[in-house]
C-alpha cells in the first residue's frame, strides 16, 4: 500500500502557471519548429527536380515531386527539429514548467517519428521487388 505522503505534493498550492513567459519562448518549444518545417516540406519537394536538374516532364516529374514530399516529411521536420531543440531551443526554456512541457512533445514528437519512418520502410521492403523497377525507369528517364 502507497504511503499517504507519496502523492502530497499534489495537493500543494503552486505557483499559476507563467502564459506570457510561455508565449515570449514559443519559437524554442519543438512543435512549433516541426509544424513550420512540415509546411516547407512541399514547396521544398516542388523545388527537388528543379535543383537536380530532372529533365522529365508532366506526370513523371509530378509523381518524383510527391515521392520526394513523403520523403521530406517523414525525414527533414524531426531531424531539423531534433538538432534545433537540442542544440538552441531547450536551453533557452529557463522555467522547468516550460522545460518539462518541451521535453514532452520533443519524445512525443520523435515517437511519432520513428514510427511513422518504421511503418515506411517496412511497407518499402515489403514492396521493393514491384517499386525497384519503376524507380529505375524514373531515375533513366528524368536524369540520362
Amino acid at each position: 500500500m502507497a504511503s499517504p505522503r507519496a502523492f502530497s505534493s499534489l495537493f500543494k498550492p503552486r505557483e499559476p502557471f507563467d502564459w506570457p513567459v510561455f508565449l515570449r519562448t514559443m519559437p524554442f518549444q519543438p512543435v512549433p519548429a516541426w509544424l513550420l518545417l512540415s509546411a516547407l516540406a512541399e514547396p521544398f519537394a516542388r523545388a527537388f527536380p528543379v535543383l537536380t536538374r530532372a529533365s522529365c516532364e508532366g506526370r513523371l516529374r509530378a509523381s518524383l515531386s510527391s515521392a520526394e514530399l513523403v520523403v521530406y516529411i517523414v525525414l527533414a521536420p524531426p531531424l531539423v527539429t531534433t538538432l534545433y531543440y537540442l542544440a538552441a531551443g531547450r536551453r533557452r526554456l529557463v522555467k522547468p514548467d516550460h522545460r518539462l512541457i518541451g521535453d514532452a512533445t520533443f519524445a512525443l514528437m520523435l515517437v511519432l517519428s520513428v514510427v511513422d519512418g518504421a511503418m515506411m520502410l517496412s511497407r518499402i521492403r515489403e514492396q521493393w521487388t514491384v517499386m525497384r523497377p519503376g524507380l529505375i525507369a524514373i531515375r533513366a528517364a528524368c536524369w540520362p
